[in-house]
Protein backbone atom coordinates (compact mmCIF):
# COMPACT_ATOMS: atom_id res chain seq x y z
CA UNK A 1 0.00 0.00 0.00
CA UNK A 2 1.23 3.79 -1.30
CA UNK A 3 1.20 6.16 1.69
CA UNK A 4 -1.34 8.97 1.30
CA UNK A 5 0.77 12.21 -0.36
CA UNK A 6 0.53 15.33 1.70
CA UNK A 7 -1.07 18.52 0.78
CA UNK A 8 0.92 21.44 0.56
CA UNK A 9 0.24 23.94 3.54
CA UNK A 10 -0.58 26.75 0.66
CA UNK A 11 -3.11 24.56 -1.23
CA UNK A 12 -4.75 23.71 2.39
CA UNK A 13 -4.98 27.29 3.41
CA UNK A 14 -6.13 28.65 0.23
CA UNK A 15 -9.13 25.83 0.32
CA UNK A 16 -9.60 27.01 3.63
CA UNK A 17 -9.87 30.73 2.81
CA UNK A 18 -12.09 29.44 -0.11
CA UNK A 19 -14.68 27.81 1.68
CA UNK A 20 -14.61 30.45 4.52
CA UNK A 21 -15.12 33.39 1.68
CA UNK A 22 -17.62 31.31 0.03
CA UNK A 23 -19.67 30.39 3.38
CA UNK A 24 -19.56 33.86 5.48
CA UNK A 25 -19.18 36.21 2.45
CA UNK A 26 -21.29 38.84 4.35
CA UNK A 27 -19.94 38.54 7.62
CA UNK A 28 -16.35 38.73 5.97
CA UNK A 29 -17.75 41.97 4.33
CA UNK A 30 -19.58 43.54 7.53
CA UNK A 31 -16.04 42.89 9.13
CA UNK A 32 -13.99 44.36 6.98
CA UNK A 33 -16.08 47.39 6.49
CA UNK A 34 -16.32 47.65 10.13
CA UNK A 35 -12.61 47.59 10.28
CA UNK A 36 -10.27 50.40 10.58
CA UNK A 37 -8.70 49.17 7.64
CA UNK A 38 -11.34 50.33 5.72
CA UNK A 39 -11.55 53.97 6.26
CA UNK A 40 -7.46 54.20 6.60
CA UNK A 41 -6.49 52.12 3.52
CA UNK A 42 -9.57 50.99 1.27
CA UNK A 43 -11.42 54.39 1.16
CA UNK A 44 -8.69 56.09 0.22
CA UNK A 45 -7.48 53.85 -2.73
CA UNK A 46 -11.22 53.73 -3.83
CA UNK A 47 -11.18 57.32 -4.32
CA UNK A 48 -7.79 57.78 -5.75
CA UNK A 49 -9.36 54.83 -8.60
CA UNK A 50 -12.28 57.09 -9.15
CA UNK A 51 -9.79 60.20 -9.71
CA UNK A 52 -7.51 58.14 -12.06
CA UNK A 53 -10.12 56.48 -13.88
CA UNK A 54 -11.66 59.75 -15.00
CA UNK A 55 -8.30 61.36 -15.44
CA UNK A 56 -7.49 59.04 -17.94
CA UNK A 57 -11.07 59.15 -19.65
CA UNK A 58 -10.38 63.21 -20.33
CA UNK A 59 -12.52 64.23 -17.34
CA UNK A 60 -10.18 67.46 -15.31
CA UNK A 61 -11.03 66.06 -12.00
CA UNK A 62 -9.52 68.98 -9.88
CA UNK A 63 -11.24 71.68 -12.35
CA UNK A 64 -15.00 69.84 -12.46
CA UNK A 65 -14.45 69.28 -8.57
CA UNK A 66 -13.80 73.04 -8.02
CA UNK A 67 -16.88 74.70 -10.11
CA UNK A 68 -18.96 71.29 -8.59
CA UNK A 69 -18.56 73.60 -5.09
CA UNK A 70 -18.45 76.79 -6.22
CA UNK A 71 -22.08 76.13 -7.63
CA UNK A 72 -23.70 75.95 -3.90
CA UNK A 73 -23.39 75.22 -0.95
CA UNK A 74 -23.85 71.59 -0.70
CA UNK A 75 -23.85 71.29 3.15
CA UNK A 76 -27.07 68.63 3.89
CA UNK A 77 -29.66 71.04 5.46
CA UNK A 78 -30.61 70.03 8.78
CA UNK A 79 -34.19 70.25 8.17
CA UNK A 80 -34.26 67.55 5.35
CA UNK A 81 -35.39 64.21 6.03
CA UNK A 82 -33.13 62.41 4.88
CA UNK A 83 -30.78 58.71 6.26
CA UNK A 84 -27.62 59.51 8.12
CA UNK A 85 -25.76 58.22 5.45
CA UNK A 86 -26.34 60.94 3.22
CA UNK A 87 -24.26 63.21 5.77
CA UNK A 88 -21.45 60.11 5.91
CA UNK A 89 -18.31 60.64 4.12
CA UNK A 90 -17.43 58.39 1.67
Amino acid sequence: MRPARAIPTSARIATLLLVLARADAFNLMDALLASPLYKRVLVPMSRDMMINTARENGVPWAESVEWLRSQRDWTLDERADAPAYYDAPF
